[in-house]
C-alpha cells in the first residue's frame, strides 16, 4: 500500500538533524516489514501538528489524488490536544487516507490518543494490551467475518466457498436493478445458507455490504488496519456499495422535536406565587373516512397545580397567553421603554450557567462520539460533521459567556436583542426568540388569564 510518514520534531532535542533521521528510518523500516510503498516523509515542529508539514502532505495526496497510508509515530504527532489529533485523523479520511500508528500496542490513532484519558482498571489494560497487539500483527481476535477462516496460529484466510457468496453478494446488488431484498432472494432461491445454517436476510446482506474486512480491512476492538490480509472484493467495488447503501437508505426517523415554550423560566401564576411549566397534551382520533388524526396542544400551567395540585388554577393556552405577552413587550420597547435598572445584566446569569452546562455536556459528546469511532461503532464521517457541530455550538456559547463578564459588552448585546424583537421577529425561530424574551423580560404574572409584564 502507498505510505507517507508524518512527524514532529522537538526543537529542544541534542541532535535535531539525527532526530529527524531517526523518524524517517523508522518510518521506511515500518513500511519494509509490512510491505509498503513508501512514498516520502513530512515533518512539523513539535507541538505544531497539522502545520506547515501537515498542509504540504494534504496538497501531495489531493495532488495525486490517490488515497495513503499516513504512518505517525503516535497520535501526539497529529495535534496537543485530543480534538486536534481527532480533526487530523478525520482530515485524512476525507482524502480517502488512513492514519496509522507506529505502535504496536495501539496502531490505531483514535485508540491511541485516548491511552492518556483512560481510567480502566490495570488487569483490563494488560488484557486488552495483549489484544491489540495480536490485531496489530493482523491476527483474529474471537470469529472471523463470514468469507474468511483462522488458523492455529490466529492468521486470517480466505474460505474459497464463502468468498465465493461475499463475491456473489457485492456483484447481485452492483447490478442494475440489484438490492438487498434482491440479493437475499436470488441466495435463498439458489439455496446458500448462512454460516450458521439460516436463511440470509435483509440484515445479514446488508452486514456484508458494510463489512471493511472484505477489502483486507482490520476492523475490530477499534483497531482499523488497511491491507491487514488479503481482500475479497476490491475497494472500489466496496466504495460504490457505500454509495448506493447511502442513496437508498431510508431517512432516518428523527424524535419530535420537544415544543418551544417563549415564556419558560419568566412566568409565574400570580394565585400561589409559583412558576408556570409548558405541558403538552397530544390527541388522536379517527375521522369519518377512517384516516387517523394527530394533534398537539400547548398549554401553560403553575407548578403546583401539576406537583401537588394545590393551585386552583386552570391551564391557559400557550399560543393565546404568548401573543398578548408578545404584544405588550414590543410595543413597550417601542416606546422606549426599558426596566427600572438599565445597569442590570443578571439576565445573563441564567445564559452563563446554561452555556457552560451546554460546553460541558458538548465536551461529553465529543469524547463519547471519540470512543464510539474508536470502538468501531461510528464511522469517521459521522465523527466529523458532529465534530464540525460541535466546534460552531461551542464557539457562540464561548462568547455568550464571555459577554456574561463584561456589563458593557451584555448591554449591548441587550439592545440588540431589542431591535431583533422590534424588527426581525416573525423571522426568528422559537428557541432564539425565546431566548430574546428572557433577555428584555424579568416576569411575567398572570391572574384571570390577564398577563402583567416586568421589563429588566
Amino acid at each position: 500500500m502507498r505510505a507517507i510518514g508524518y512527524f514532529t520534531v522537538d526543537t529542544e532535542a541534542r541532535n535535531v538533524r539525527a532526530a529527524s533521521e531517526a523518524r524517517i528510518r523508522a518510518f521506511q523500516e515500518y513500511c519494509e516489514t509490512r510491505r509498503h510503498i513508501p512514498h516520502g516523509t513530512f515533518a512539523d515542529l513539535k507541538g505544531d501538528g497539522g502545520g506547515e508539514g501537515w498542509q504540504e502532505m494534504m496538497d501531495f495526496i489531493r495532488e495525486n489524488r490517490q488515497g495513503y497510508l499516513v504512518v505517525t509515530p503516535d497520535a501526539a504527532h497529529l495535534g496537543p490536544t485530543l480534538e486536534e489529533q481527532v480533526e487530523r485523523v478525520l482530515e485524512m479520511d476525507a482524502l480517502s487516507s488512513k492514519v496509522v500508528c507506529d505502535d504496536l500496542d495501539l496502531p490505531d490513532p483514535l485508540q491511541n490518543a485516548l491511552r492518556n484519558s483512560r481510567k480502566s482498571a490495570q488487569r483490563s489494560e494488560r488484557i486488552r494490551a495483549g489484544m491489540m497487539a495480536k490485531a496489530a500483527k493482523g491476527l483474529a481476535l474471537g470469529k472471523p467475518p463470514y468469507g474468511y477462516y483462522v488458523t492455529a496460529d490466529g492468521a486470517f484466510h480466505v474460505s474459497p466457498k464463502e468468498s465465493e457468496v461475499v463475491k456473489s453478494i457485492f456483484r447481485l446488488y452492483l447490478a442494475s436493478g440489484g438490492s438487498v431484498r434482491s440479493v437475499a432472494a436470488d441466495l435463498n432461491a439458489r439455496n446458500v445458507r448462512t454460516r450458521s445454517g439460516r436463511r440470509w436476510s435483509l440484515v445479514t446482506v446488508r452486514d456484508v455490504l458494510r463489512n471493511a474486512a472484505y477489502i483486507g480491512t482490520y476492523h475490530r476492538f477499534g483497531m482499523r488496519i488497511p491491507g491487514s490480509y488479503e481482500p475479497i472484493v476490491s475497494t472500489f467495488e466496496f466504495r460504490r456499495a457505500q454509495d448506493r447503501l447511502q442513496e437508498r437508505s431510508p431517512s432516518q426517523r428523527t424524535s419530535r422535536p420537544a415544543p418551544v415554550f417563549l415564556l419558560s423560566g419568566v412566568l409565574y401564576c400570580r394565585h400561589c406565587g409559583k412558576r408556570m411549566m409548558g405541558i403538552v397534551r397530544r390527541q388522536t382520533w379517527h375521522r369519518k373516512d377512517g384516516e387517523r388524526a394527530r394533534a398537539q396542544y400547548r398549554y401553560y400551567q403553575c407548578q403546583s397545580r401539576i406537583n401537588r395540585n394545590q393551585c386552583g388554577y386552570r391551564t391557559m393556552k400557550a399560543d393565546e397567553l404568548e401573543e398578548e405577552v408578545v404584544r405588550v413587550v414590543r410595543e413597550r420597547l417601542a416606546a422606549g421603554e426599558r426596566g427600572d435598572d438599565p445597569g442590570d445584566v443578571s439576565w445573563l446569569a441564567g445564559d452563563k450557567a446554561r452555556s457552560e452546562a451546554t460546553m460541558h455536556s458538548l465536551d461529553r459528546q465529543f469524547m463519547e462520539g471519540v470512543h464510539r469511532a474508536a470502538n468501531g461503532t461510528m464511522s469517521l464521517s459521522t465523527l466529523r460533521g458532529g465534530l464540525e457541530q460541535l466546534r460552531t455550538i461551542k464557539h457562540d456559547l464561548g462568547e455568550q459567556v464571555r459577554q456574561a463578564g463584561d456589563s458593557g459588552a451584555a448591554r449591548a448585546r441587550l439592545e440588540t436583542n431589542v431591535t431583533k424583537i422590534l424588527t426581525e421577529w416573525d423571522r426568528l425561530p422559537d428557541a432564539e426568540r425565546r431566548d430574546l424574551l428572557r433577555s428584555v423580560v424579568s416576569k411575567v404574572t398572570v391572574k384571570r388569564g390577564k398577563p402583567e409584564v416586568t421589563l429588566r
